[in-house]
């Protein structure tokens, strides 16, 4: 019953984080100006190398794109999605971009798409969720009458004769 309450308490905190980083990534989609950027290098992340079809090898990516703001300024910023090398843009390549100026006048940028601004928040919203329902059907399965551990003892033979069967076995003279 603890792991089942752990599971829905863990799944519950995960998924408020998961709801707060979505409505933050919407916030960040309503007060950001949209812009165009070029991609100026790209960056190897992960654990190296990925085995493709054919005996290929393909190393995980994030392009960085520089983009100019409404000053005038030319900015520069790194994706922050990992892909395989052949699915990152390539160096030059136009990327649509998303940037929002902060009260400390700091810049956040992001590459505007979907797995840019949404999939980490999607992704711990439906984990969270699925660790939230299993602690649910857990808790709801220990609840179940029958469901705790009890002593095994033979099926069809009652619960004294069981005993008595047992406590003969003990009485017996050893060899």
């Amino acid at each position: 019953m603890l792991k089942a309450w752990g599971w829905s308490v863990l799944g519950g905190l995960i998924h408020a984080l998961s709801l707060l980083m979505l409505v933050a990534a919407a916030l960040f989609i309503s007060g950001s100006t949209p812009a165009t950027g070029t991609v100026i290098d790209r960056e190897g992340r992960g654990g190296g190398t990925q085995r493709l079809g054919r005996g290929r090898n393909s190393q995980t990516m994030v392009p960085v794109v520089a983009y100019r703001d409404d000053r005038g300024r030319m900015r520069r910023f790194v994706g922050t999605v990992a892909l395989p090398e052949a699915r990152v843009p390539t160096v030059g390549s136009q990327v649509p971009v998303r940037y929002q100026r902060l009260a400390d006048g700091t810049m956040s940028a992001r590459i505007d798409s979907v797995p840019e601004v949404w999939a980490l928040p999607a992704f711990l919203a439906v984990f969270g969720a699925g660790f939230t329902g299993a602690g649910l059907l857990a808790r709801r399965v220990v609840r179940q009458p029958g469901t705790r551990s009890r002593p095994v003892r033979p099926s069809g033979v009652p619960e004294r004769a069981h005993a008595a069967q047992l406590l003969q076995r003990l009485r017996r003279p050893r060899r």
